[in-house]
């Protein structure tokens, strides 16, 4: 049997202090969304794709996006596989290393999924485009709001628009996203972030040390911690896309002389035999 320690990875420090302190981790799968999530983010991708014509600043978008969510469901499987098996061995063979790299990539990875975002919905929603360069959530977020403001308020562009600034407000305000964002930030242009292994008779744990950027201080966090974190602004992400995806079959529809009703459509319908419905953005439909 292996006593409990905590041994420092690629960096100095004592991580835990043995790790006594350390909140129960959650298993990886209850962390780890569902793979049909993104199956069908990927149907609704290269839908989407076609009815904007294939156009290619849309489609290098909306593939680091899909990259940047297919990371929250590979890593957990590549750190879970290098960290099985005798403690002593993973952490001298360097597998434990190795595993701190791949959450590492995953946190990256999924900090680029703002930005992408943010371009995709700038090809989608605004009109006249923001230049590749100012695109951000913020400024996505700003054009957004302005087309809120534009639609008279319960019509079905006003319920949409708002949906999707709330959606993409509350990416940008979460403790989640912040999270990573600074992690990110801080690993890229500022210092390195001690990572440990807890290792124990169960085999082994990352830990990511405390940090601060500017006034945010971060607390330690294992890897399960962070996993949770990145799949919530993954998800949200995916939420949104949907949205938009959703409201582009919508238009479709209607330009076609079909009628929307719910989630049904029917092409070939006039106003007049079936009456449209007013627009609900999916997120916002009951269970």
């Amino acid at each position: 049997m292996c006593p409990s320690r905590v041994l420092c990875v690629g960096g100095g420090g004592d991580g835990l202090g043995g790790g006594t302190g350390m909140r129960e981790s959650r298993r990886i799968s209850s962390a780890n969304t569902s793979e049909d999530a993104i199956a069908a983010f990927k149907d609704e991708c290269s839908w989407l794709l076609t009815t904007y014509d294939n156009n290619q600043r849309l489609s290098r978008a909306l593939s680091g996006l899909y990259y940047s969510a297919k990371s929250t469901r590979l890593a957990p499987r590549i750190v879970h596989a290098l960290l099985s098996g005798d403690p002593t061995e993973t952490v001298d063979s360097g597998r434990g290393e190795d595993a701190c790299f791949v959450a590492e990539a995953m946190l990256r990875s999924v900090h680029s999924s703002g930005d992408l975002l943010a371009q995709v919905l700038n090809i989608c929603l605004c009109e006249p485009r923001l230049r590749t360069r100012d695109v951000s959530l913020n400024s996505v977020l700003k054009r957004i709001r302005v087309k809120v403001a534009e639609c008279e308020e319960g019509t079905p562009d006003n319920d949409w628009y708002k949906a999707i600034a709330s959606g993409l407000g509350g990416i940008g305000e979460s403790a989640e996203y912040q999270y990573i964002a600074d992690f990110t930030n801080t690993a890229k242009h500022r210092h390195y972030i001690e990572r440990t292994l807890l290792t124990s008779e169960d085999g082994c744990r990352i830990v990511f040390g405390a940090f601060k950027k500017d006034s945010r201080e971060h607390e330690t966090r294992t890897f399960e911690d962070v996993l949770s974190s990145a799949c919530s602004v993954v998800d949200e992400c995916l939420d949104i896309v949907a949205l938009v995806e959703r409201r582009r079959a919508y238009d479709k529809v209607v330009a076609k002389g079909g009628t929307v009703v719910g989630d049904f459509y029917n092409v070939s319908a006039t106003p007049m035999v079936m009456p449209l419905a007013r627009y609900t953005p999916r997120r916002h439909l009951p269970d």
